[in-house]
């Protein structure tokens, strides 16, 4: 299971560069696990998150990840068809805010 959140990778303090969470997507009903993808052709992005601890987003990532999301609906429940458009709403956020989507596992 993930959790997901608007990242601010440019966030500034008067020290040192520092990065922090802006905003955390609610958790899934069930466990958000469909969002993981072994089909590596399909879903580039998606494929990841089976390979890494993390995944940070940004930008132009942000628009394919939104195209797999899309791609997956067709094959999904009705409660998980809710969050994947939720998750998408969410990414178009930080895409227009500039900011990264961070999938933890923590």
């Amino acid at each position: 299971m993930f959790t997901i959140y608007l990242w601010d990778a440019n966030y500034y303090d008067d020290e040192d560069k520092l990065t922090r969470a802006v905003e955390k997507m609610p958790q899934a009903k069930n466990k958000n696990e469909f969002l993981i993808q072994t089909n590596v052709l399909q879903f580039p992005i998606l494929s990841e998150l089976s390979f890494c601890d993390e995944l940070l987003l940004n930008a132009e990532q942000l628009v394919n990840l939104k195209g797999e999301l899309n791609s997956l609906l067709e094959s999904l429940s009705e409660n998980d068809k809710a969050y994947v458009q939720e998750l998408i709403l969410f990414i178009q956020k930080a895409f227009e805010l500039r900011l990264w989507v961070l999938f933890s596992p923590f």
